[in-house]
């Protein structure tokens, strides 16, 4: 008898006739059916989690206000060591009319391993502001959900030095 797991895949018995036979195989039926029911409700907001990031990784790439702001919650804030606490429409007015064509090389997209509906984008921003002056540097985005998957809250963690140097407080 063996158990057979995929990603995102139910837990099953390959030989299911022959466990069918054997009483001592019932608890390991009804372990696998737990299981599978634990990775259907550990699995699929996960994955909701990370197109939501995708979805807000495109948009702010294409300066998108209000796809951006459609991610996120009535209440939401955003979080920036370079603005301080915002609402996200005003914080992502503020980025887009300071930028010209920017862009973003993801590197990876992580998710919370203590159970929290949060997750991480790691990327490099390639800021090109309106001025023509690049800014480049590595950036992660903290995301906190809602039980609906909106963001409710986004923490932008980066160095703030690199930043700092080019574009001084002109668009704080």
């Amino acid at each position: 008898m063996i158990l057979v797991h995929g990603s995102h895949e139910k837990l099953s018995l390959v030989d299911e006739a022959a466990a069918s036979y054997d009483p001592a195989n019932f608890l390991l039926q009804a372990c696998v059916s737990l299981m599978n029911q634990h990775i259907s409700e550990s699995t699929l907001p996960d994955a909701g989690h990370v197109a939501v990031v995708k979805r807000y990784l495109d948009r702010l790439e294409a300066s998108d206000v209000e796809g951006i702001v459609a991610l996120f919650t009535e209440d939401a804030q955003v979080v920036s060591p370079f603005l301080g606490c915002m609402s996200p429409r005003p914080f992502f007015d503020k980025v887009r009319d300071a930028s010209g064509q920017s862009r973003i090389e993801v590197l990876d997209i992580l998710l919370s391993a203590q159970g929290a509906s949060r997750a991480m984008a790691y990327f490099v921003y390639h800021w090109q502001l309106r001025d023509g002056t690049e800014v480049r540097f590595d950036c992660v985005d903290v995301f906190d959900f809602n039980e609906q998957g909106r963001i409710q809250r986004m923490t932008i963690v980066y160095d703030t030095h690199p930043v700092r140097a080019l574009v001084g407080d002109k668009y704080a």
